[in-house]
């Protein structure tokens, strides 16, 4: 087969160019449109600015426009690299603005962030031609390497798209005056001072490891790189392209815009015929028989209207409830995926690390024995803590990858949650935090896995004391229904974040410094409450505390057979 030659690839791709309308979408973005984010700034986006500055409405743009894909690692570093350097440029020109009272800073911040337009219009239709024009060193080679590819330099390729979408005149010249002399660009341009401006707050941004310029040279201590980076994180979190995006999604969340457009038109049909017809109601006779029939076709019409709408919003529901549903599955994919990639490992390293650590534990336990120097005595009473340690975590791994199952027989529910709490009274007080206890009534003799639930009441009230602050209180109360017992635990902490709400039953996260946990308290609590058909729940106010509610299924013992079974934590 015969390969493109340069000059046939830069005129296929000269075709795609022509027929852009836009750039692509984040798809954050596109996500934040449809839970409502109207108003935001949209995180930088520069299709979404573009839009703006096109006047597009943002319905239309989110039903219309594709979604940015990433086909390698490098294209998203790529897309990433660019993303940062716009939001930079945009920053910086804000700041720049301000610092001299131009009352314009908005509309440079939004100049900066699409100064670039012709290396977005590259990302959009060659995005490996432009991960190799970046790689590039060399600026006249580099040059040489978007004629080649793209049949013009990436600057006037820009300029070109910027006068055919008849943007701000502003953002024309900046597309293309700014990578030229700075003389040469102040005298080609019909506002010198804000393109000075641009030009400042693209030097700021060529400064940071998001430069686009061939090379990268700023002081380690530059105050202008600083604040830039500092700015740029803030706004920018996470990566441009998501990894969990995908085609399904994209087409779920572009029917979705689409319905609420043609709710928009119907709902203004609606309010349209509603108008009508109060102006042709009333005591006046001149209106007569032709009056009351265009009454009568605006009624049918707001009807019809009234009935499109209906159907409208269902399937809009039915889809929203359909892209729910998605990604709830994709979730649910993902977490079963790393379940099982955890279990293979936690296999792994309990056949692989658990005989050396038992050989380990037992020859400094001899060694103990018969030591009677105090030094060495110490060290092998660290060593021996140590090795019981790593046992430990090996065990919680594979409970969370691989837990036993549960073994159910009569005992008193609330009976092991109060002496759960009561055993963590010491701890409580030299926390200086107040843990209560309470409960409507004493639960009946239930069959349940009476081991499994000691566990699980230790790890809730011990992750409630150590989120408590000092003179804060925790809460626990137990209550039981119908076939189910149900427990509460409040505490007083700082709340869960959005980027911890993520996480909570993570293996090995913990929200807490390092050093502090080792993130499978959670983790093992709710794989043991999935095991019994159960639900474990949170809801946190950032600064408010945090509530976990427990319900499980509880098969009543009557009359009770077997003598109560409470279990306490045994000494490792």
């Amino acid at each position: 087969m015969n390969r493109p030659s340069g000059g046939e690839r830069a005129r296929s791709l000269r075709r795609q160019i022509e027929r852009l309308s836009g750039l692509p979408l984040r798809p954050a973005t596109a996500r934040a449109f449809l839970e409502g984010k109207h108003d935001e700034p949209q995180s930088l986006d520069p299709s979404w600015e573009l839009g703006r500055a096109l006047g597009r409405d943002p319905a239309e743009m989110v039903a219309g426009q594709p979604w940015w894909v990433a086909s390698s690692n490098a294209a998203a570093l790529t897309l990433d690299r660019l993303w940062r350097h716009a939001a930079a440029t945009s920053l910086a020109a804000r700041k720049l603005a301000e610092e001299v009272h131009d009352p314009t800073a908005e509309r440079l911040g939004r100049v900066g962030l699409l100064h670039a337009l012709g290396h977005w219009v590259a990302a959009a239709t060659d995005l490996d031609g432009l991960c190799a024009i970046l790689d590039v060193t060399d600026l006249a080679a580099r040059r040489a390497l978007e004629r080649e590819r793209f049949g013009v330099e990436l600057s006037l390729l820009g300029k070109a798209l910027a006068e055919r979408w008849e943007v701000d005149p502003l953002l024309i010249e900046a597309t293309w005056l700014l990578d030229l002399p700075a003389a040469a660009g102040d005298a080609c341009s019909a506002d010198p001072r804000r393109l000075r401006i641009l030009r400042r707050a693209r030097n700021w941004a060529d400064r940071t490891p998001w430069s686009l310029g061939p090379t990268t040279v700023a002081p380690p201590h530059d105050p202008a790189r600083q604040w830039v980076m500092v700015e740029v994180q803030t706004h920018c979190r996470g990566p441009f392209v998501a990894a969990d995006a995908t085609p399904a999604e994209e087409s779920l969340v572009r029917r979705c815009a689409g319905l609420e457009r043609e709710n928009e038109r119907l709902r203004k049909e609606r309010d349209q015929a509603h108008e009508a017809i109060e102006g042709l109601v009333g005591p006046s006779e001149e209106k007569g028989l032709k009056g009351r029939d265009l009454f009568q076709r605006v009624r049918r019409t707001w009807d019809r209207g009234k009935a499109e709408e209906k159907k409208r919003t269902r399937e809009l529901e039915t889809l929203t409830s359909a892209f729910l549903d998605e990604s709830e599955r994709q979730v649910q994919e993902t977490r079963k995926a790393r379940q099982e990639g955890l279990a293979e490992f936690a296999a792994g390293a309990g056949h692989e690390l658990n005989n050396p650590l038992a050989v380990i534990l037992g020859r400094a336990q001899l060694l103990l024995a018969r030591q009677p120097d105090g030094e060495t005595v110490q060290s092998l009473k660290i060593v021996v803590a140590q090795a019981r340690r790593a046992h430990r975590i090996l065990r919680d791994l594979m409970y969370v990858a691989r837990p036993p199952e549960p073994r159910p027989r009569p005992c008193e529910p609330d009976l092991i949650l109060r002496n759960c709490v009561g055993d963590l009274q010491a701890e409580a007080e030299s926390r200086g935090v107040r843990l209560s206890y309470r409960t409507r009534e004493p639960s009946p003799l239930v069959r349940a896995d009476s081991e499994g639930l000691r566990h699980l009441a230790e790890v809730l009230v011990r992750n409630a004391l150590e989120a408590t602050p000092h003179g804060g209180e925790v809460q626990v109360t137990a209550d039981s229904a119908a076939g189910r017992l149900e427990w509460s635990i409040t505490d007083a902490g700082r709340g869960i974040g959005e980027v911890e709400a993520e996480r909570v039953f993570d293996p090995f996260y913990c929200g807490r410094q390092a050093g502090r946990g080792l993130g499978l308290g959670l983790p093992r609590a709710a794989r043991f409450v999935a095991q019994c058909g159960g639900t474990i729940r949170w809801r946190s106010h950032p600064g408010h505390g945090t509530t976990f509610h427990v319900a499980l299924p509880a098969e009543r013992v009557l009359p009770p057979e077997k003598e109560v079974v409470t279990i306490h934590p045994r000494e490792e």
